[in-house]
């Protein structure tokens, strides 16, 4: 058993070091630029081995989806109000999916129903429904709460980068509100609209 425990452990092992490296490509160039072959290369080691643990590029992918998702933070007990708590998450799931724009990929994507989403999403209605809210109220919650956070950050994404194209212009200079300004307004106007018991 010790031996199987062991050849278990370096499966783990291995399956996550290739999967880093294939966040790390999705993260630079998007989900399109992994393929068994360019994570080999970028790990130094021979196609084969790639395939020793991800059978299909598709296993590989779903390998990343869940390692990103992963990185997203976790609703973990809360101490304070519910409302006060869902908008912390919300901004540091926006910090998040802006650190990492293959995790904004996936979840919008049909790889968003690996187990570490489903759990994410289990947990936080979870959360709610310890707050007072009805499962089926708390689950319209979290589907609003996430459609907004991953549509803003993708939005956000895009403007920074446009943003930094249209450096020093005209445009780029007139007063606005901040990105933090807009995202805390939009959660504001969610999360005032549900209200449990």
């Amino acid at each position: 058993r010790g031996r199987q425990e062991q050849a278990a452990a370096r499966q783990r092992r291995g399956r996550r070091a290739f999967a880093e490296t294939a966040l790390r490509i999705a993260d630079a160039e998007g989900l399109h630029a992994v393929t068994i072959r360019r994570v080999a290369r970028e790990a130094g080691v021979g196609v084969m081995s790639i395939y020793h643990y991800f059978d299909t590029k598709e296993a590989l992918l779903d390998g990343v989806a869940e390692l990103a998702v992963m990185t997203l933070p976790k609703p973990a007990s809360w101490s304070r109000p519910w409302d006060v708590e869902l908008r912390t998450l919300g901004e540091e799931l926006h910090a998040a999916l802006l650190a990492h724009p293959a995790a904004r990929q996936i979840i919008a994507s049909e790889q968003a129903t690996t187990p570490a989403f489903v759990s994410f999403v289990e947990r936080l209605v979870s959360r709610l429904v310890q707050a007072g809210f009805g499962e089926p109220e708390a689950m319209e919650l979290v589907t609003a709460f996430q459609s907004f956070v991953i549509g803003f950050s993708t939005l956000d994404a895009v403007g920074a980068h446009a943003a930094r194209l249209m450096s020093g212009s005209e445009l780029a200079a007139s007063a606005s509100p901040t990105s933090a300004d807009r995202l805390r307004r939009g959660l504001d106007l969610i999360i005032d609209g549900y209200r449990p018991g």
